[in-house]
């Protein structure tokens, strides 16, 4: 016999966890307690495979649908694949944008680094066809992801941190992951 809990969704999930919340304001230390650790769960290569996976599933296909003469006008190729390279991005940017507002910065620096590791693993492994039209892209997108984490640091060791981390994938292309 089902469960109701096994048929809410997400949203009605929320909706009934914030009406818990009101109804009982001590639940509010153990739901951020329990979530702290939940979101503490971050993995380097785990954040890195996923990326890369759903970068390398992009599909010059589509980016031949997507761009082109259009009734509008011409769309580039390369403005084509920035955008479906953004919108597979986009996602992760959030999670790191949410670490950061949490101020969860040990979480944000390993998230970060994880994408890092994703973005110049579809750099360097990727044959897929669309990373012929994307060639600059990624590397763009690598420094634009930096720089939102860099913009919300303050602890020098951190950056020093990841700058050297940033030197083992560029120069090694094997880095010394600590997690």
């Amino acid at each position: 016999m089902s469960s109701i809990i096994d048929e809410i969704s997400e949203s009605d999930a929320l909706v009934i966890l914030r009406y818990l919340i009101r109804e009982n304001p001590k639940l509010i230390q153990k739901i951020e307690e329990i979530a702290k650790k939940h979101l503490s769960a971050v993995n380097i290569r785990d954040v890195a495979d996923d990326l890369y996976f759903d970068l390398n599933r992009l599909e010059v296909e589509k980016l031949w649908d997507r761009s082109g003469k259009t009734r509008y006008g011409y769309i580039d190729p390369g403005e084509a694949a920035d955008a479906m390279f953004e919108e597979v991005l986009e996602p992760y940017l959030d999670e790191l944008r949410k670490y950061l507002k949490l101020s969860m910065h040990k979480e944000a620096k390993t998230y970060c680094k994880g994408l890092l590791l994703g973005i110049r693993k579809f750099e360097t492994e990727s044959n897929t066809e669309f990373k012929s039209w994307a060639i600059d892209i990624p590397s763009e997108r690598f420094d634009e992801l930096l720089s939102i984490w860099k913009s919300k640091q303050s602890n020098q060791r951190d950056i020093e941190e990841m700058e050297q981390f940033i030197y083992s994938i560029d120069a090694e292309r094997t880095p010394a992951i600590q997690e």
